[in-house]
């Protein structure tokens, strides 16, 4: 038995014959496990590996809003010491853990195309600054959001719940600090 039982990578309650819909996640699994030779334990640990260190690498990226690096260490080991993924671990729930990763990601995206970015400089009394964001970057970074949350609502639909209360509070957050929307 598997210390962590993910549901998806077992094959239980899908299939032919099955009355139930299969998830998109499923199919993302299978074309993922090219990579690994079809071997599907391999897969799951890099995956759920690779989710928490994403989670990490999507806290950094979120961090660069401030301008010290003391203060980007500092954000990321409160995220990374947080005891969410270890229970999310222990108890096997994928969905939380695809949260868990995508969100410093999609936040991060939100911020940047409100055109919330940092003054690049420590001196600075007002260490944000909202800069219109240029047309070709706004698509970009929309693409970047539409694909990060596709595939996180593939193996967790209440993501999509999750992103919309992210974009309001990002969007209240601007416009009660004098920004643009």
């Amino acid at each position: 038995a598997n210390v962590i039982d993910i549901g998806l990578f077992d094959g239980s309650g899908h299939g032919l014959g099955s009355t139930s819909a299969t998830p998109t996640g499923v199919g993302l699994i299978a074309v993922a496990s090219v990579a690994t030779l079809f071997h599907m334990s391999l897969l799951q640990t890099v995956v759920v590996v690779g989710m928490l260190f994403a989670g990490y690498l999507g806290m950094w990226r979120l961090a660069s809003l401030y301008p010290t690096a003391r203060a980007r260490i500092a954000a990321l080991v409160v995220y990374a010491a947080v005891p969410l993924p270890a229970r999310l671990l222990a108890g096997g729930h994928w969905s939380a853990l695809a949260c868990y990763a995508a969100a410093p990601w999609s936040l991060h995206l939100l911020r940047r195309i409100a055109g919330i970015d940092t003054s690049g400089s420590r001196h600075d009394s007002e260490v944000e600054h909202y800069v219109v964001v240029p047309r070709s970057r706004l698509v970009r970074r929309a693409a970047q959001l539409a694909l990060l949350t596709s595939v996180a609502v593939a193996f967790a639909p209440a993501f999509a719940l999750l992103l919309v209360g992210m974009a309001a509070l990002v969007a209240l957050a601007t416009v009660l600090c004098g920004g643009r929307t």
